[in-house]
C-alpha cells in the first residue's frame, strides 16, 4: 500500500536556477511562505470568509486604480467588437 502513495515534487525544485532565485525572492517578500507547501493550513470552511456585499464589489471595481478609465468601462461594447475582430469572428 505504501508503494501506491506518490510524493508530489516541490514546485521550486522543478524550476531552472534563474527562475528558482526569482521565486525565492518573491517568497521572501511574503515572509517565506510557499503556497505550494502550506496546504495543511488551508480550510474549506466558507464560514471563515469575510462577508462581501454588492457595494463592496462595485467600490473595488470602480474606485481601484486601473489602466481603464470610466469611459473605457462604459464603452464595453466597442471593446467586445475589437476582441471579436482580433479573434477572427468578423
Amino acid at each position: 500500500m505504501l508503494d501506491t502513495v506518490k510524493i508530489k515534487p516541490i514546485y521550486r525544485d522543478g524550476l531552472d536556477p534563474i527562475d528558482k532565485v526569482r521565486y525565492e525572492n518573491k517568497l521572501a517578500i511574503v515572509g517565506g511562505v510557499d503556497p505550494y507547501e502550506c496546504k495543511e493550513q488551508w480550510s474549506e470552511d466558507v464560514g471563515i470568509l469575510p462577508s462581501v456585499t454588492y457595494p463592496d464589489i462595485v467600490n473595488y471595481l470602480i474606485f481601484t486604480p486601473s489602466r481603464f478609465k470610466i469611459d473605457d468601462l462604459k464603452a464595453w461594447k466597442s471593446l467586445e467588437a475589437v476582441n471579436q475582430l482580433c479573434s477572427g469572428w468578423v
